[in-house]
């Protein structure tokens, strides 16, 4: 998002734009932005400054103390609103690059299978939830409850914005092994193990679905 009278990539040069703080992902998606248009922070002499969040690259962009500032979907509408130019929409401009991750230490993960195993397995449920728009209803339902806001329907373009920032793809899940452990018959503990597994990441499956919109 730029001032008004900065319409064209050149225009940046020289320019302030404004990110949340360096090394997050609105800083990662500046660097990508400015590649995308084929300019270089060095070369073209542009100023990264750190402003905040959405709401104080709004203000700043309105103060007129940056010239450019990367926002997110709801806040671009906002401000397109007032006269500032959309220079780039990188979801349109389908820049293949990745936002976020799930890490986890290699040693925590050569210890405890089952639990990554869940977690991995409730991450893609929740996904799969938030994609599915019969759930459309209730994932803004808890949008709005997250949020605060005033209303249900006041939700919608945060759940435009959530579908917007991932692209789903099919994902296939292989089937566990029954027999990984033991050939024959399953023991009464390795029952048990097995009935705690499923409710811990049933657990984490329900927890998860919510995160994974916000």
């Amino acid at each position: 998002m730029t001032q008004p009278n900065l319409r064209k990539d050149e225009d940046q040069k020289g320019k302030r734009l404004g990110t949340a703080r360096f090394g997050g992902s609105s800083h990662i998606s500046a660097l990508i932005a400015l590649e995308h248009l084929g300019l270089d922070l060095k070369r073209d002499k542009i100023i990264l400054v750190q402003t905040g969040g959405d709401p104080e690259r709004m203000a700043a962009l309105e103060a007129k103390a940056i010239d450019a500032g990367m926002l997110q979907r709801v806040a671009t509408k906002v401000m397109t609103s007032k006269g500032f130019y959309p220079l780039l929409n990188m979801n349109q401009a389908k820049i293949p690059y990745q936002n976020t991750g799930l890490a986890m230490r290699r040693d925590f993960a050569a210890a405890n299978p089952a639990a990554v195993d869940a977690v991995c397995r409730a991450v893609i449920e929740a996904y799969g939830f938030i994609f599915n728009k019969e759930n459309k209803q209730a994932v803004k339902e808890t949008i709005a409850r997250n949020l605060r806001l005033p209303k249900v329907d006041a939700a919608e373009d945060f759940y435009q914005e959530a579908l917007e920032g991932t692209r789903p793809k099919a994902v296939s899940i292989p089937r566990r092994n029954p027999n990984r452990h033991q050939i024959g018959r399953r023991t009464k503990s390795q029952s048990r193990i097995d009935q705690g597994r499923r409710s811990h990441r049933h657990q984490l499956a329900k927890k998860v679905k919510w995160r994974g919109v916000l």
